[in-house]
């Protein structure tokens, strides 16, 4: 991945998570730039790489090969419920800024942050429980905005993505 698409990746995301988390929303006027951005620069290194500008071949699967893929294994889930609108929009714009395997490996990873967070988020609410505190906001399968903001695993496996530390942990196994 290009450094220039690494960073706005980045940036996409957490400006997303933190959308996420303070509103419970990941809005268009957030993710439609970084979507717009992504496919000009995906386009453009596809482009050079037939010059023999760029040094590097292209994709295997260009950007509208990929956006779709990305978007039909994401939707899956949506459908079933387990997902917000704004998490598959957010998933389908980080597609266009990695190859598909890297989406793949970042969407695995992400849903097993979220596992790992939602095990903690049952053993806060049991010890909610047994403390007897009647906040509504804290009552047991109740977050306030509705469940587990997967904007911010998906923002952490990104940024694992980005910094190498993906490519190290998935070659060990």
């Amino acid at each position: 991945m290009p450094p220039a698409s690494s960073v706005i990746l980045i940036i996409l995301v957490t400006g997303a998570m933190a959308s996420d988390i303070h509103r419970g929303r990941i809005y268009n006027h957030w993710l439609v730039p970084a979507f717009v951005t992504g496919i000009m620069m995906d386009l453009y290194t596809y482009m050079r790489s037939f010059d023999g500008i760029c040094g590097t071949a292209p994709d295997v699967m260009p950007c509208p090969a990929r956006v779709p893929a990305v978007f039909i294994l994401i939707f899956i889930p949506y459908v079933m419920g387990g997902l917000g609108a704004g998490d598959v929009k957010l998933a389908t714009a980080g597609s266009v800024f990695m190859t598909f395997s890297e989406n793949i490996v970042c969407l695995a990873q992400a849903f097993l942050l979220a596992g790992i967070m939602a095990v903690f988020m049952l053993a806060e609410e049991a010890v909610q429980v047994c403390r007897r505190r009647d906040d509504p906001a804290r009552r047991p399968g109740k977050r306030g905005i509705g469940g587990i903001p997967f904007a911010v695993p998906y923002a952490l496996s990104v940024i694992l993505m980005t910094g190498g530390v993906t490519d190290i942990f998935w070659q060990q196994i």
